[in-house]
């Protein structure tokens, strides 16, 4: 059984995921936007 706070930590790397796709689709790599993001995966990615 998954505990509750792993099932949280994939579905915010889900999340973050779909938001990076999205936004890039409609902005550039050098985007704030696309900047936020990409560190919140790779500390997800760590954990």
């Amino acid at each position: 059984m998954i505990s509750s706070s792993k099932e949280f930590k994939m579905q915010e790397m889900n999340f973050l995921k779909q938001a990076l796709s999205i936004v890039q689709s409609y902005f550039t790599k050098e985007s704030p936007r696309v900047i936020k993001v990409q560190p919140q995966i790779k500390r997800l990615e760590k954990e």
